[in-house]
Order: structure tokens, then sequence, then C-alpha cells
């Protein structure tokens, strides 16, 4: 059976947001072409590339007719609103999120659609988001660690929306999502509290929607000096340092900026446990003493790690909040 028959009519908007590529964008973009699925679109956007990468992507544009701009002319708009754009100009069942400088293994876009199906099988008409593992590899793509997720010590289970505020578990490259998912998050307003648009679209997915994931590694995701956001094998040092109180404040004023950023936006579309937890967890505020604690209970939304949660919690009953934190939901 033709592996395109076995996801049905299915059609794959590929999205590839690039900026100064040139060494690898070629590369990247031949993966996809030799994906085992064939019914995709690759739809790149470039945020102001002053290298080659315009031109290494109208090279491959010549050869392909499933390859096109969707917009290449942005003013330096940043990764999180050049994907967000890339999201408003597709229109295929299923949308996946692509890096410029990574190559994906041959059946990704199967492996993907596999497992988002499954879920809309179980969930008709809902908004689903499926994520992979993938593989951390060097400039020259020799293996550095088989598995992101170890790696980096990320439960793939953590995917509720309380859990999500505080530590994200899929990167963008590994995401798909339906055209569900995609009409909710191009709707939706984020005004900057969320920093990253796979943050963004993994934390309205598990409010709105589903997520599921697949244990295997679908990208050789490459490091090299130019990476945006990039892998590092956690260490001790890091550790320590992470439950220092300066770094335990500001994770707590960045989770709750989230937190904010998901109850104005699409509060009134939760479940009520859901919405019921942001809005304690937003009130910890305008409250004093003991009371903190009882609402960070009762909110649910905590780090991984007894050291960390104990951290989490000193800080929240002792620091000062600035005046903005003072507004809680009603």
């Amino acid at each position: 059976m033709d592996k395109n028959e076995a996801h049905g009519i299915a059609d794959v908007d590929v999205l590839m947001a690039t900026f100064n590529g040139e060494n690898f964008v070629r590369e990247q973009i031949q993966s996809i072409v030799g994906q085992t699925f064939s019914n995709w679109r690759l739809l790149v956007s470039d945020d102001g590339s002053s290298d080659k990468t315009i031109e290494i992507v109208n090279s491959e544009i010549a050869k392909d007719a499933r390859i096109s701009w969707a917009n290449h002319k942005s003013s330096h708009l940043g990764s999180y609103h050049n994907f967000l754009n890339l999201l408003r100009s597709s229109s295929a069942s299923y949308s996946m999120f692509c890096d410029q400088d990574d190559v994906w293994n041959p059946d990704k876009i199967e492996v993907s659609l596999r497992k988002i199906q499954e879920l809309e099988n179980a969930f008709p008409s809902d908004p689903i988001m499926v994520f992979t593992d993938l593989e951390v590899v060097d400039e020259n793509l020799y293996t550095i660690f088989p598995s992101f997720d170890k790696m980096g010590g990320i439960d793939p289970d953590c995917t509720s929306i309380e859990e999500l505020l505080y530590r994200p578990v899929a990167p963008g490259c590994t995401i798909i999502i339906n055209k569900q998912l995609r009409e909710l998050v191009t709707s939706l307003l984020n005004e900057g509290g969320v920093e990253y648009h796979d943050w963004w679209v993994s934390l309205v997915a598990s409010g709105l929607g589903h997520i599921g994931y697949v244990p295997v590694a679908t990208i050789k995701y490459r490091q090299h000096n130019k990476n945006q956001v990039g892998a590092a094998k956690p260490s001790v040092v890091k550790s320590v340092v992470s439950t220092t109180v300066s770094s335990a404040k500001v994770d707590v004023l960045k989770s709750m900026l989230r937190a904010r950023e998901c109850y104005q936006s699409f509060g009134g579309l939760l479940a009520e446990e859901d919405r019921r937890s942001l809005q304690a967890y937003l009130s910890i505020p305008k409250t004093h003493g003991i009371g903190r604690l009882f609402l960070l209970k009762r909110a649910g939304i905590w780090k991984k790690g007894f050291v960390r949660k104990l951290g989490q919690a000193l800080v929240t009953l002792t620091m000062s909040f600035p005046d903005e934190y003072d507004n809680a939901p009603a």
C-alpha cells in the first residue's frame, strides 16, 4: 500500500522559518523531499537573511513544486512571530514546524501522522498536538546523545497545563498539529507572556485539546554555534544554580506571566479544574503569609523534583511581587 493511502487523503504543511541558514538549509530541505510520505507542501518564511539562504531556497523551489515561499520579506520579527505567520499561511489538514538546520529522518511525517490520526479517531474534531523525541547531533551529524528527552531529564508525560507552565516538553521541530488546533492558536492572542511558539502551542493544546507523544527520535537535532535554542545536558552546577533564590524568583515570575497569558487568552474555555488552578496561582501575589502556600497547593503548579519544589515554596512564601502582579483574576 502506498504510504499516502495508508493515511487517507491527509495533507501536511511543513512550516520552515529561516534566518541566515545557508550552511544547513539545503540539507534540511532535501531531507523533507526524501520523506516516505509525499503529500506535503513546504512553506518557507525568511526573517531577513543577509547570507545566501534565500538564493538556496529559491534553487530548491525550482526543483520541486511542493516548495514555496510563504513570506520571505519579514523585518526581523524573531522566531516566534515568524512561525506564527507561517501557521496563518497554512491550510492543510496538518501542520508541522521545521527548523532550518536539522535533518529529518525519512519517516518523520509518516510516524507523526500515524499517531495524530490515532488520537483523532479517539477524539474526533478536537484540537490535537503530537510530538516525538529527537537525536542530538553535532554540526557534522555525529550523535551526541540518542535521546533528547533522556539527556534533558524530560518526562514527556508531563503535559498538563499546570506542569507546562514551568517547563515545556515538546521541541517545536518535533510537533505536528491538526487544523483544529492551528485555528485555535492563530485566533488566540499571546501578548508576550509565553516566550516561544512551541511552548504557546503546547499550552493551548494542553488546556483545550489533547497531546500525544511518540517515544522515537524522528530528527537529527543539529547543535552548532548559531542555534537560537539548543540542547544542553543537565549538570550538577546547573542544578545548583537553578535552585538559587534569585533564579527561583525569576522562575516564579515567568511562570505567573505564562499563567496570566493563558488565563486572559483562553481561561474562559478551560475545564473548571484547570481554570481554578490558574486563578489560585494568580492570586498568590496579593495574598500574604501561609495563605500563599495553600494557594500554591491548590493550584498544583510545581517544579519537578523535591529540592526544586521546596525552593519554589520558600521563595513563593517570602518574595515580594512587583505591583503589576497584584491583579488576580476574579
